[in-house]
């Protein structure tokens, strides 16, 4: 903070927009306590990204974000996704993208999902189908990625 004094200070993502589903939001509340200007320029969503990308229709969402580590909560919160009437969108880190897909086969194995990989990057892709078939592809690597559960 003492920087933020003296300097113009940016703080700036490598994947997606800052604040959004990462820490940066404390950064900017810690700012604007200390009474510091915080300026927003919009950058990558990987959110919006996904939605243009996914190529269906999309009226409406619930953005649930990242499901919690601890398995028991995590099945809870999976669990909990059964009472949406509309599509899910999910992420979390690309250490868990098989974890999630295996969650998704165990709770929702005949439900569509789409998953965005590496959204604006040269290694960018699209899947589509149930999450057995998903798993199939891309089971074992770590890629950032967003997800749509369709319910």
């Amino acid at each position: 903070m003492m920087m933020c004094k003296n300097k113009n200070v940016a703080l700036i993502s490598d994947c997606g927009t800052p604040a959004f589903c990462d820490p940066g939001a404390d950064l900017v509340r810690m700012c604007r306590k200390e009474g510091f200007k915080v300026e927003v320029v919009p950058g990558p969503s990987s959110l919006m990204s996904f939605l243009g990308g996914a190529g269906t229709k999309i009226k409406e969402f619930y953005f649930r974000g990242f499901l919690s580590a601890k398995t028991e909560i995590r099945n809870q919160e999976i669990q909990s996704l059964k009472k949406c009437k509309v599509p899910v969108v999910l992420m979390d880190t690309p250490y868990r993208l098989t974890r999630l897909l295996q969650d998704l086969n165990r709770s929702f194995p005949n439900n569509f999902v789409s998953l965005g990989l590496d959204l604006s990057m040269d290694t960018e892709e699209f899947i589509y189908g149930r999450p057995t078939d998903i798993l199939k592809k891309v089971g074992g690597q770590k890629r950032e990625f967003v997800m749509m559960l369709y319910l």
